[in-house]
């Protein structure tokens, strides 16, 4: 039995989501696609994770606490301090402590986040194609069950 392809998508943009699902689902038929649209949901589902229980996460780099409402929770200090601009990156700090590789994806470019210039932070920016996401998706699931292709293209 093969072993299972499962991803976790950390992003708060419904149609970047939805696209990179649509992406690993098409090119992996046999994926499992989990996905978390802010931090506060990630830090909530956070310690069900298991250890190496994913194969990849790919974490938007800006990332809302939470969705807005009347009663909507207020952020840590941290959260507060450092803004929603890592939001991204504090998950990522996380998922290493569960042994799970992430890849931050945002629309930034690498020199306007210092964080994104350390050692051993795998980025991506977003653009025109999402064939660097297939690229990066191979690396870690293997080849594609079906012939690759990132298909269509998406701005933002």
């Amino acid at each position: 039995m093969a072993e299972t392809r499962k991803v976790l998508i950390i992003e708060d943009d419904s149609i970047q989501s939805r696209r990179l699902e649509e992406l690993i689902v098409r090119n992996y038929p046999d994926a499992v696609v989990d996905k978390i649209s802010t931090e506060r949901e990630f830090h909530r589902r956070f310690p069900e994770m298991s250890d190496c229980e994913y194969k990849v996460a790919l974490v938007d780099m800006m990332l809302r606490w939470t969705d807005p409402s009347p009663r909507m929770e207020a952020p840590p200090s941290e959260v507060v301090e450092q803004g929603f601009f890592v939001g991204g990156l504090r998950c990522r700090l996380k998922l290493r402590e569960k042994n799970i590789p992430s890849v931050i994806f945002t629309i930034h470019d690498r020199e306007s986040f210092p964080q994104l210039q350390e050692q051993g932070v795998e980025f991506l920016q977003k653009g025109p194609s999402y064939e660097p996401v297939l690229r990066k998706l191979i690396h870690y699931l293997g080849e594609p069950s079906t012939q690759p292709h990132s298909s269509e293209s998406h701005s933002g």
